[in-house]
C-alpha cells in the first residue's frame, strides 16, 4: 500500500528495517526476564551477540527505538537477586 505521497505506507510511518532485528532479540531478552521474574528465579544471566542490545539493557546506552523495551527488561531484573548481561 502506498500513502498519499506516494511512498510505501511502512516508510511513510517511520519504519525501518533495519530496526527489527534488534526489537525482536529485545523482545527475547523481555520474555526471558519475565520467566525468570514469574518462576521466582534468583540468579540469572542474560546473554546476547549484540552487544548495544547488552549495553542498553546495563543501562550504559540508550536506543530509542527500543527504549520501552528497555524499561520492561530493566523493572523486571530488579526483583532478581542477582542478574546480569553478557
Amino acid at each position: 500500500m502506498l500513502s498519499k505521497s506516494g511512498l510505501p505506507l511502512e516508510t511513510a510511518a517511520g519504519w525501518n528495517p533495519k530496526v527489527l532485528p534488534l526489537a525482536a532479540k529485545a523482545l527475547a531478552i523481555r520474555e526471558a526476564a519475565m520467566l525468570a521474574y514469574n518462576l521466582n528465579w534468583e540468579r540469572v544471566i542474560f546473554e546476547s551477540d549484540n552487544l548495544p542490545l547488552i549495553e542498553a539493557c546495563r543501562g550504559e546506552r540508550r536506543i530509542a527505538e527500543i527504549e520501552l523495551i528497555l524499561l520492561d527488561i530493566q523493572t523486571l531484573v530488579v526483583g532478581l537477586v542477582v542478574s546480569g548481561f553478557t
